[in-house]
């Protein structure tokens, strides 16, 4: 049979609301912070150059159908003489920014910032509400998710829908992403998902993200070959499908 707890009337009072008010204000306190260490240095105009090269090809390919063939043809020769170029930033390059001291120095305190406060804070909450229980889900869960929710207590009967005080801070960490938002007036500056995205991609934050300058100056130009690039003006007898279209009407 599935043990059922009484939650006291003042845990919310006493336990639920502090967490809260102490994890938004770790949420603030990490976004000002991010704010006075973000990495300010301009990236150089030959980076410029070739990422707006880049954009450039990309977005006449793409709207390659409202340019007369001519035009196009023109713009397919220039476009692919650019992209044959060697590019000559080093910016993004993983090898000039492991030599960087500025580099290094800003992904490790972005590091810092974002294992630092967890970790204090996953103290705060085991040292002042040890094996809380703390809320009760609305909704009710397998045992497969006891593991999630009912960390720090050993209770194999307790019903699944019970939460602890350690697993209700991640919860928390989570879920009031929106409520931050809406404080801040925009995306914080020193989003979860955002930094676990970049460490999955490669860019450990606290410069500019690492790319392979070459790499994309290849795939673009393979982008542009003549099998991909097809031309079909979408303007190709305009006049006589208006002309017939005024006709129907």
């Amino acid at each position: 049979m599935t043990g059922l707890v009484l939650l006291d009337p003042n845990i919310s009072a006493w336990a639920l609301i502090p967490i809260v008010v102490v994890t938004m204000s770790l949420q603030l306190l990490k976004h000002y912070a991010a704010l006075m260490m973000k990495d300010k240095t301009a990236c150089s105009p030959e980076f410029l150059k070739e990422t707006q090269t880049i954009q450039k090809g990309v977005y006449t390919r793409n709207n390659r159908g409202w340019i007369p063939k001519e035009g196009f043809e023109e713009r397919r020769r220039k476009i692919n003489s650019m992209l044959k170029e060697k590019p000559e930033s080093d910016e993004g390059n993983p090898m000039a920014a492991m030599g960087d001291p500025t580099a290094m120095r800003g992904m490790m305190g972005q590091q810092f910032l974002q294992m630092g406060p967890h970790l204090g804070m996953m103290q705060f909450v085991q040292y002042f509400f040890p094996s809380f229980v703390i809320a009760k889900l609305p909704f009710p869960l397998t045992s497969r998710f006891r593991g999630m929710f009912q960390r720090g207590i050993e209770h194999p009967t307790l019903d699944v829908t019970y939460v602890t005080s350690f697993c209700g801070y991640f919860l928390m960490m989570w879920g009031l992403r929106g409520i931050i938002t809406l404080l801040l007036g925009g995306a914080s500056e020193f989003d979860e998902a955002e930094h676990i995205k970049n460490m999955t991609d490669g860019s450990m934050g606290g410069g500019p993200k690492q790319v392979d300058m070459p790499k994309l100056y290849a795939a673009e130009l393979d982008n542009w070959s003549e099998a991909l690039t097809m031309h079909d003006f979408h303007l190709k007898n305009s006049e006589k499908r208006l002309l017939k279209l005024k006709a129907e009407l």
